[in-house]
């Protein structure tokens, strides 16, 4: 995979990594939860602890189904009002129907809120004085991850999330659909393509429901306990299956990122071996800047997804990360 060939890639990559910009999420979705039960209604129903968290904060989470398995992923952000869970990979729908099938006699709204906030990712080392201007505080100065701040802007509201998805100097913005583009600055650049920001989640380690994992996985077979799973909060749907797999001390499968040769050419669906036996399946891929070489995502068996392992496909040799 020789370096990119799209027009702005490397322009909009130094971009989103030295200095402001900006892509929308198109297929980012959302869940807004609202009535007097909320917090814990939804602190039963997924992997995190949502009882700890105050308006103004948030945090990575899983939602599950009774064996354990996925049924989304995404950010949970606390509001005075409401609960709003931003999904990825389409999951609205399935998370509408997969709540509202537990709800018996808490009082909680469900409602899609896709349709009305556009939601932008914002990074870079100039992002937090950026997007400082618009809120009014110092973005800058050490934050809680996933804490975040209500913003004003005239005939406006919005939200901004330090996300903290790619590094501490990354955010999500939430504006009303349709009066996006009258709130940013002119040195907050808009990035078209999605090809720089596929690249900063791969090197992140960053892999999304419906395209690295889905439904058919396990929460810590994504490798992020540490930012979606509070192993002490007590029962929730699926709890018990992912209490045994922590017992257990590991899973058979999980996302790992391999770097290739440089003039490998990995896509999704190519398969990866080691000593001729099938241990893997690549689930995204990019050229990578930061390593100057072609770096993927991959679900790998256990037993080949440490630190080192050598791996090889049809298209070139790579090494785990």
């Amino acid at each position: 995979m020789p370096p990119p060939t799209t027009p702005h890639f490397r322009e909009d990559y130094d971009q989103m990594t030295l200095g402001c910009g900006r892509m929308a999420l198109e297929d980012w979705e959302v869940v807004s939860i609202t009535g007097q039960d909320r917090a814990k209604f939804l602190h039963n129903m997924c992997t995190n602890d949502i009882n700890r968290l105050s308006s103004g904060d948030g945090c990575e989470a899983f939602c599950t189904d009774v064996k354990g398995k996925i049924v989304a992923h995404g950010i949970v952000v606390v509001l005075e009002d409401s609960l709003q869970f931003v999904v990825t990979g389409g999951g609205a729908g399935p998370l509408l129907d997969h709540l509202d099938r537990y709800i018996v006699r808490e009082d909680v709204v469900l409602q899609n809120a896709t349709d009305e906030h556009e939601w932008t990712f914002i990074s870079g080392r100039q992002s937090a004085a950026v997007v400082g201007r618009l809120t009014g505080d110092d973005l800058a100065a050490p934050s809680l991850p996933w804490q975040s701040v209500i913003f004003c802007q005239p005939n406006q509201d919005g939200l901004v999330v330090r996300a903290g998805l790619i590094w501490p100097e990354s955010f999500l913005v939430r504006c009303p659909r349709g009066e996006v583009q009258e709130s940013w600055p002119a040195d907050c650049t808009l990035v078209g393509d999605d090809s720089a920001w596929n690249a900063l989640r791969i090197e992140s380690s960053l892999p999304l429901f419906g395209t690295d994992f889905s439904s058919a996985h396990f929460p810590q077979e994504v490798a992020r306990d540490d930012q979606t799973i509070s192993f002490n909060k007590g029962c929730y749907l699926g709890q018990e299956t992912i209490a045994r797999i922590d017992a257990l001390g590991h899973v058979n499968r999980q996302v790992t990122t391999v770097r290739f040769d440089r003039d490998a050419q990995p896509a999704p669906g190519v398969q990866l071996l080691k000593e001729d036996q099938v241990v893997g399946e690549i689930t995204s891929a990019c050229w990578s800047p930061r390593y100057e070489r072609p770096l993927a995502l991959a679900m790998v068996r256990r037993g080949s997804n440490k630190p080192g392992d050598e791996l090889h496909s049809n298209v070139g040799a790579a090494v785990v990360l």
